[in-house]
């Protein structure tokens, strides 16, 4: 619909003549046309009828020359006229034209009707499309695929998270890239990417393993309870403690780090997987795993790996704790001179809080290899809250390195670390020797009475060799002391006699499984790894 104004002589007079889009007519031939139609006139002769639309012709090709030659002058004499345009404001448009139909005394009704009438009817399809179900055959081959990468538990709390990690180097559109090859090579024709996307999100609880800092459980649980307003008093109180108790920490904290005291920090890395290379084939198979403590020691601002082979040992108690004591070793090695060191750690108890490592402490202090140290403090950050940021930094930098580079066994691991972080990063490559069974050890003394769960705070000294200081909270001001000797002991009054730490049995840790995996990838490897794994693989045929 196109609307004609024109502005008449006095104020807010105008004169609207009002078009459909499909006359393109003038209106003086609209007007002639009417003239004709007019029954009034009918009885005009021909030759009148001829002439009044010749003039009106002519009157129209004058009014057009007039026009042009206006235009003419008008872009001659104002030069700030040519190449300005008036921008479109569509925001603009709905409000016009209710305007213009307004001014104009044309109603919505009789434009719509026009509308239904004039323009070019449209066949409704809808409903009309091809039925496309995707069969359960296509579904379930997309799922064996996705089942077909192999997955690693959760860094934290494996016990009781259900959610599985698959290999760092893969994402969804990798792993459809894989299932359309696959596909390729059975002559079978791949769904789409969506499809494959849905069924990887909805019916499978799998992350990709990317290192990432963890919230916390308490305040996550206070923030849910408290966007629908339904915090108790239990919770508040509960919530109240842990806050303080993440103050106290990092006030701590803070302290060691200014002040000139030892202090070693040490925390697990994310599990390395080895062979670690953009190969399709490696998707598919099993992987050796790596493992890395690392430690941060504030006086020479260095950095220690500890680092072993699934093959070699796992990652329990008894050997973080071998590990931990080889970091100290070397730590007392460049300082031989210490009395006191003050070791920081998260709070896992499986790992860090728990008998076994203050078993293996109390039998390091006792060993020729403890120099002149005489006592080992022990701190745990608040759970959910880490206070060892010096060794993300150094695991970050660690991360980093791998992503820019290929590793195939735990030897082109080794070659990595010795470029990060040159001056201030030691490797420490343990072996099977190197692992002792503590826990066997730590069943002579009575260390349940030592509150783990609780504790933040312990405390070994070389001269009370049966005895642990803890507190529960940083705030509080004096230790409590507990006795670790046995009941059977203080019956009968006999010298405790300090049991014999013996090697930790190595037995066939690798599967079946993941043996033929490796042995399968052995043909992708360089000469160097592939001689590594062949010396593993000779003690498990």
């Amino acid at each position: 619909m196109k609307i004609w104004m024109r502005k008449g002589k006095r104020r807010n007079e105008f004169e609207t003549t009002v078009a459909l889009p499909n006359e393109n007519k003038t209106i003086a031939s609209r007007n002639a046309e009417e003239i004709d139609e007019d029954p009034s006139h009918q009885g005009e002769g021909n030759g009148n009828n001829t002439t009044r639309k010749q003039n009106v012709k002519n009157t129209e090709e004058q009014n057009e020359d007039t026009i042009e030659e206006q235009n003419v002058e008008t872009n001659e004499n104002d030069e700030t006229m040519r190449g300005r345009k008036r921008k479109r404001q569509s925001e603009l448009w709905k409000q016009n034209l209710r305007k213009r139909r307004r001014q104009s005394d044309i109603s919505g009704r009789r434009i719509q009707w026009f509308f239904d009438k004039k323009s070019p009817q449209f066949e409704d399809k809808r409903g009309r499309h091809v039925k496309r179900k995707i069969s359960d055959e296509s579904k379930d081959r997309i799922r064996n695929h996705i089942n077909s990468f192999p997955r690693m538990d959760s860094h934290y709390c494996r016990s009781s998270v259900k959610r599985q990690y698959l290999d760092p180097c893969l994402s969804i559109a990798k792993m459809y890239e894989l299932y359309v090859l696959t596909c390729n090579t059975t002559d079978v024709t791949p769904e789409k990417y969506h499809t494959y996307k849905n069924i990887f999100n909805f019916e499978f609880n799998l992350g990709f393993h990317t290192p990432k800092k963890d919230r916390c459980d308490h305040c996550e649980e206070y923030k849910s309870n408290k966007l629908i307003n339904q915090v108790g008093e239990d919770l508040k109180m509960k919530y109240e403690l842990h806050i303080a108790g993440k103050s106290n920490t990092k006030v701590e904290r803070d302290n060691d780090r200014s002040s000139d005291k030892a202090v070693l920090c040490f925390d697990m890395e994310n599990v390395i997987t080895c062979p670690r290379a953009n190969i399709s084939n490696f998707f598919y198979k099993r992987k050796l795993n790596v493992f890395n403590l690392t430690g941060h020691f504030s006086l020479n601002k260095c950095a220690y790996n500890a680092i072993w082979p699934e093959h070699i040992a796992g990652r329990g108690a008894n050997e973080i704790s071998s590990a931990l004591l080889k970091i100290l070793e070397k730590v007392l090695e460049d300082f031989p001179s210490l009395e006191t060191i003050t070791l920081w750690s998260d709070s896992c108890i499986p790992q860090n809080r728990n008998s076994i490592v203050i078993s293996a402490l109390q039998h390091f202090m006792r060993s020729d290899r403890s120099y002149s140290l005489k006592s080992v403090e022990q701190k745990f950050s608040e759970p959910g809250h880490s206070s060892i940021q010096e060794v993300d930094c150094v695991h970050s930098h660690i991360e980093k390195a791998l992503n820019l580079s290929e590793i195939f066994s735990p030897v082109s691991f080794l070659r990595i670390l010795t470029k990060v972080r040159k001056r201030s990063m030691k490797v420490i490559q343990l072996q099977p020797e190197h692992f002792f069974d503590f826990q066997t050890a730590s069943r002579t003394f009575k260390y349940n009475s030592v509150p783990f769960t609780k504790v933040k705070y312990l405390k070994l000294e070389v001269e009370k060799p049966l005895h642990v200081l803890y507190k529960v909270s940083f705030s509080d001001e004096s230790f409590k002391e507990v006795s670790i000797v046995a009941q059977k002991y203080k019956k009968k009054q006999k010298t405790v006699v300090m049991p014999k730490v013996n090697m930790l049995t190595k037995s066939n840790l690798l599967s079946k499984e993941k043996v033929k995996d490796l042995k399968d990838m052995l043909k992708y490897m360089p000469l160097d790894d592939r001689k590594y794994y062949e010396t593993v693989f000779k003690s498990y045929k």
